[in-house]
């Protein structure tokens, strides 16, 4: 599967995002 660029950058993005968020998540709960 080929990505474009623009694709690549947005998974990265989200990638990070979701990651935050359970780290927030897991805080929160802690």
């Amino acid at each position: 599967m080929q990505l474009s660029k623009t694709e690549e950058q947005l998974m990265q993005y989200l990638w990070k995002l979701e990651k935050a968020f359970m780290k927030d998540l897991l805080n929160a709960y802690t």
